[in-house]
């Protein structure tokens, strides 16, 4: 299986919009497309697309943290990722946030 990674946007999330984070100076988010070559015996094989979400938090004293969420099978129609993934970059939705944001847009992921 090979899997490749396609930047679709960023989205920074500052520290006037931090409400509740006081050691934290900005969050950078980045949203990645994934295409994955998987196999179907049906059609002898398939490419299924997927997302990341990369989340590097920058505090008060410079440290970074860095949280991600990846799922790499959400469909085999790539503009329907690709539009999940605008509504994403747009709302700035975080990694931790991935699951409950496609369950609401695309109904229950297992």
């Amino acid at each position: 299986m090979q899997l490749t990674k396609l930047l679709e946007g960023t989205a920074v999330i500052e520290n006037n919009e931090l409400a509740g984070y006081t050691d934290t100076r900005e969050i950078n988010l980045e949203y990645y497309m994934l295409e994955v070559d998987g196999y179907n015996p049906e059609i002898d094989q398939q490419r299924v697309y997927g997302i990341q979400i990369v989340k590097t938090e920058v505090d008060r004293t410079n440290k970074i943290n860095t949280e991600t969420q990846l799922i790499p099978d959400i469909s085999t129609n790539k503009e329907s990722v690709k539009s999940i993934l605008q509504k994403l970059i747009v709302h700035k939705v975080t990694p931790i946030a991935l699951y409950n944001v496609l369950e609401d847009i695309i109904g229950v992921y297992n």
